[in-house]
């Protein structure tokens, strides 16, 4: 992947730099760290042009042909929030702040601290201080663009032991009618599947391989993130589950909506299961003391809606329905649930994981990659 030419301005994006009001000024700023003449970018439409072909030119180097893909379309892009060449701009600032390029050294160098280059003070995973000279601002930087994923895996998971709420959350699965869950118990089991996970997937020089993998322990559903470059760990309790399986018919090849939305109304039927999750749900907030907790999906209705609205929206999905039928496996998250269709040469399976995230700062910006730095900030964003 070439990224010579567009390192300072990735740098930016991933706020390496500080961002002002301007980001027309801002990209002059840094495009001549990396390498055009002002006269090549003195206005917001020639910034425009060469943003536009600096971005082709990292496009087409990149080797992964669904990484590639998935940013063909980009080409042209730009925000709803902006006018004239900055929606444009912003747009490919956004791109290069994602995980499609990584956030080490080695890939996009170093930043160059100066009174006309300063560092983007406020974010988590560096503690820029104004009263650091540019030198040390430079080694900081440094530090956190050198780090291996497997240190930064480390890291994170470190900071998950000491943070996560054990105790109520053994206080919930006993609630729930499990006898002596025990908070060394559980933190036994997730440290136990987190080593089994470095294991399997520590390569060469401290990476990872390039993964998304959801483990269920038993008591906890845990996603491991190293694909596309990134870092990340999401954790939820596991508070029920429910699954469903249907014949397929040796005729069909590739076309499974019938089966998927009969799978999902056997759900919506399956008036035991989730009424379960409905007193597992309410054991949360009891144990929270939290009535608030959760705003919706206390009830039958709203559980039943829920299904149908994910059933619908996934089969009407044709990027997730396509990877369905590519992969044979399919998953995908959201409102308290976790869904898993799985083709076998017989048979399509449903699998739902009803979960609950609390007092875990996991998933607050200061545990997850990069945290401030990975995404573009600033009063448009």
């Amino acid at each position: 992947m070439e990224t010579k030419h567009i390192n300072h301005v990735v740098l930016y994006a991933k706020n390496f730099y500080r961002h002002t009001n301007n980001v027309v000024k801002d990209m002059q700023r840094f495009m001549q760290l990396d390498g055009h003449r002002y006269f090549q970018i003195n206005t917001p439409e020639k910034v425009e042009k060469w943003m536009r072909k600096d971005f082709i030119k990292w496009l087409n180097s990149i080797e992964d042909p669904e990484i590639r893909k998935r940013y063909e379309d980009d080409v042209d892009g730009k925000v709803r929030w902006a006018e004239g060449p900055e929606a444009t701009i912003w747009h490919y600032l956004i791109c290069y702040a994602g995980s499609g390029i990584p956030a080490i050294g080695s890939q996009i160098g170093y930043p160059i601290y100066d009174q006309y280059h300063m560092p983007q003070f406020g974010v988590h995973e560096i503690d820029f201080r104004r009263t650091d000279s540019y030198e040390e601002m430079m080694a900081k930087a440094k530090k956190f663009l050198d780090t291996t994923h497997e240190d930064r895996f480390d890291d994170y998971m470190n900071r998950l032991m000491e943070d996560f709420d054990f105790e109520n959350a053994s206080k919930i699965f006993n609630e729930l009618g499990e006898q002596n869950v025990t908070v060394e118990g559980l933190q036994d089991e997730l440290w136990n599947d987190y080593t089994e996970f470095m294991d399997e997937n520590v390569i060469e020089d401290g990476n990872i391989k390039p993964v998304c993998v959801t483990h269920n322990t038993g008591h906890f559903l845990v996603t491991y993130i190293s694909r596309n470059y990134s870092v990340d760990i999401n954790l939820e309790i596991i508070l029920g589950e429910m699954s469903y399986s249907l014949e397929k018919s040796a005729t069909q090849v590739d076309r499974f909506e019938p089966i998927i939305n009969k799978l999902f109304a056997a759900a919506t039927d399956d008036v035991d299961a989730i009424d379960n999750i409905i007193i597992a749900r309410k054991t949360v907030n009891k144990v929270l003391d939290n009535e608030e907790f959760w705003e919706r999906h206390l009830n039958r209705a709203d559980i039943i809606e829920s299904f149908i609205s994910n059933a619908n929206s996934f089969v009407n999905e044709e990027y997730h329905y396509s990877k369905l039928v590519e992969r044979g496996k399919y998953g995908f998250s959201t409102g308290g649930f976790d869904y898993q269709i799985i083709i076998n040469p017989d048979s399509v399976e449903l699998h739902i994981i009803a979960t609950a995230l609390f007092k875990c700062e996991i998933m607050e910006q200061e545990l997850r990659n990069y945290s401030g730095i990975g995404f573009v900030h600033g009063e448009k964003y």
